[in-house]
């Protein structure tokens, strides 16, 4: 009878496609494994599929947000240099008025 059981293992193995199939893998797998182990199997990858799902949302959002900030927080440096490139042309015109007042006062001293 052990022969006998060996033969038919023997025998089905036989019969299933070469392991490029993925059928043939499930087939073999369902074969050893009880149907309610094969429930609580796939109840877990659809937990999994739906946390993957959650954690991606969360990631995008977070994503986002981040982005967000920092381009708010590039449009604010932005506005500081504007501002201060505003600052140096006045700072510039203010000593360029300086040394022509100077220049002047210097020229009626003289006379």
């Amino acid at each position: 009878e052990m022969a006998k059981t060996m033969h038919e293992d023997e025998a089905h193995q036989e019969r299933l496609p070469g392991p490029t199939s993925d059928r043939a893998s499930v087939d073999a797998v369902t074969h050893l494994v009880p149907d309610d182990e094969i429930e609580v199997l796939h109840r877990e990858v659809e937990d999994f599929r739906k946390c993957q799902g959650r954690f991606e949302v969360f990631n995008r959002a977070k994503f986002q947000k981040l982005r967000q900030n920092l381009e708010q927080q590039i449009t604010i440096f932005k506005m500081a240099l504007s501002s201060n490139s505003e600052l140096w042309e006045r700072v510039a015109e203010v000593r360029d008025r300086g040394r022509t007042i100077e220049d002047e006062l210097r020229k009626s001293q003289k006379r």
